[in-house]
């Protein structure tokens, strides 16, 4: 461990890790908004400044745009609506306050390891591992995942404050970690773990004399019975069902799912074991696991049974490995979902547990540090730092723009039907037409019921001037139930074709099923425009649409086309006076 430092050395280790820290991510704040951002901040015409943060405490977090209706997250989208504000807008903003924020867990995280006893070189090694690591950053770069973040952030400075007060104060103790357990909560569903994990470290690194010491040691966990309760009511208020469809999410759909018991067990098997190997070996990490198959169940059972063997067996003589481990499974169980059909494979979920895996790594270099000395400690933390902080700065290059991530996406898997969609949606707009006409094919035979092949088809046919093709293409995913941009698509290859009728009704059914109400005041403005020729109306609807959404592509695009055809028309002549 290190010597007791100087009073105006205490400071050294924080900002050495605050600095190291930031400059893995010194190249994460691109004037960019890709992914879920682009979902759920830029294309979003409900998303708004500050003004907008009381509202958000009442909606879900998708409100505006299709997604999961399930996800009350108000005080993660605050601070998100406070970027817009303060940045006025800048995507880089986003990206900003997100790595402030990681910066600020990792420091807190040093804060409780270093309470924990691990010792401050062991803490500081622990906590910057931890900050520089890759597998952080799906959560970092993507401003609307720092949810995991602030929950993450919120867990660990509860368990802190808890440690901190535990024996001087228990009623500030528990009243702070209820505090901070409900904002948590506010910004994840992950945080409902908070109440195991201080209960974990309340038995396990203070252990009691007997049975009876112990429950009395933890019968303060009921208080965080309060803040959970407030959370669920609010959940359930806002989104409509008992706890805000917790209980289905969690029971209901996993009976009524589409997996069977065994096959449900065996998945979330397979992606526990993916969860630690990302740890150990961050690569190659991707943005979509569309493709992931069932593989190993047997190798996986064998892992999990030797690691929880190794927890027990270890739980006196090394109680923080016992509690990492206990940690790391405990924190993934809201987003396993071991009940309902498990969720597919995420980086962004090992946030908080590998928090928790920060515990023993820091008492392991403490106790290295005593046997062989700091330095040999120092070296072999430092050395795993260099290793992992250049593959966080590679992995920061693919989230910089849309082009840039889909394309590590494809060098990464060949058969993900979202990575060969959104690619070629990145062709298009390239003007590559015939590549993106062949990653559409292609993803038709990886994923036939994905309709928004058929659309993204069609466009590429339409600027290669197969516009017979086009029709089949957009019929095709209007019949398969398609997104509406397959009926604008559709509505805009009548009007071209000089087919008004048929336009008109395809842009009002594009309409009608489109829920974001900036795009259908923008497709109210092309079909006024290409159908009516009414330059007024279409104007009015456009600059109704870019009021709604000031950087839609549609409606700005639109408006100019109106300006050039307002330019193009001659004055009316004025009437002749008898």
């Amino acid at each position: 461990m290190m010597a007791a430092a100087k009073p105006h050395a205490r400071w050294l280790p924080p900002l050495a890790l605050a600095l190291l820290t930031g400059l893995a991510y010194v190249n994460a704040a691109p004037k960019a908004l890709v992914h879920d951002d682009n979902t759920a901040l830029a294309q979003n015409p409900r998303f708004g400044g500050v003004s907008r943060i009381p509202q958000l405490f009442r909606e879900s977090v998708w409100e505006g745009v299709a997604g999961n209706r399930r996800l009350y997250r108000p005080l993660a989208m605050a601070t998100l609506s406070a970027d817009r504000t303060i940045y006025r807008g800048d995507p880089r903003g986003y990206h900003v306050t997100s790595i402030v924020l990681h910066v600020a867990t990792t420091l807190v995280l040093f804060g409780l390891l270093s309470a924990l006893g691990a010792g401050r070189l062991g803490a500081f090694l622990a906590a910057l591992i931890f900050g520089v690591h890759p597998i952080h950053t799906e959560a970092v770069d993507v401003a609307f995942n720092r949810s995991e973040v602030l929950a993450t952030l919120g867990s660990v400075g509860a368990l802190w404050w808890l440690w901190h007060w535990l024996e001087r104060a228990r009623l500030a103790a528990w009243g702070g970690v209820a505090v901070l357990y409900f904002l948590a909560l506010l910004c994840r569903e992950s945080a409902a773990t908070l109440p195991l994990l201080a209960a974990l470290c309340v038995v396990l690194l203070r252990p009691a004399a007997s049975l009876r010491e112990s429950f009395g040691k933890l019968t303060p966990l009921l208080v965080l019975a309060i803040p959970l309760g407030l959370y669920l009511a609010a959940r359930g208020w806002v989104l409509g069902e008992a706890g805000g469809g917790v209980a289905q999410s969690l029971w209901a759909q996993g009976i009524g799912g589409s997996h069977a018991p065994g096959q449900r067990l065996a998945l979330v098997a397979a992606t526990l074991r993916d969860y630690w190997r990302m740890l150990v070996w961050p690569w190659p990490l991707r943005a979509s696991y569309e493709d992931y198959e069932l593989h190993g169940v047997g190798f996986a059972l064998a892992l999990h049974a030797a690691l929880i063997g190794a927890a027990l067996a270890t739980r006196r003589r090394f109680p923080a490995l016992t509690l990492g481990i206990a940690f790391f499974y405990v924190a993934l169980l809201p987003s396993t979902r071991l009940f309902a059909d498990p969720a597919l494979l995420a980086e962004r979920f090992v946030y908080l547990p590998s928090a928790g895996m920060a515990i023993p790594l820091a008492f392991g270099f403490a106790a290295l540090a005593g046997r062989h000395g700091p330095r040999t400690a120092a070296a072999v933390g430092l050395s795993l730092v260099a290793l992992l902080a250049p593959l966080t700065l590679q992995r920061n290059q693919a989230w910089r723009s849309r082009q840039a991530l889909w394309e590590a996406e494809a060098r990464a898997s060949q058969n993900d039907w979202r990575v060969l969609l959104n690619l070629s949606q990145v062709r298009i707009a390239q003007g590559r037409f015939a590549e993106a006409l062949a990653l559409c094919d292609r993803g038709l035979t990886v994923a036939p019921s994905k309709t928004g092949f058929h659309t993204n088809r069609g466009a590429a046919l339409i600027s290669l001037g197969r516009f017979a093709e086009a029709e089949a293409s957009f019929t095709r995913a209007v019949a398969d139930g398609g997104d509406p941009s397959a009926r604008a698509n559709l509505a805009r290859l009548y009007a071209a074709s000089g087919r008004l009728s048929l336009a008109e009704k395809s842009y009002r059914e594009a309409m009608a099923s489109e829920p974001n109400e900036a795009v259908r005041r923008a497709l109210e403005g092309e079909l006024l425009l290409q159908c009516r020729s009414d330059l007024v109306g279409a104007r009015a609807a456009y600059q109704a649409a870019l009021s709604l959404s000031p950087g839609l592509p549609a409606a700005r695009q639109g408006l100019k086309l109106v300006e050039s055809r307002e330019r193009s028309t001659p004055p009316p002549t004025p009437p002749v006076k008898p």
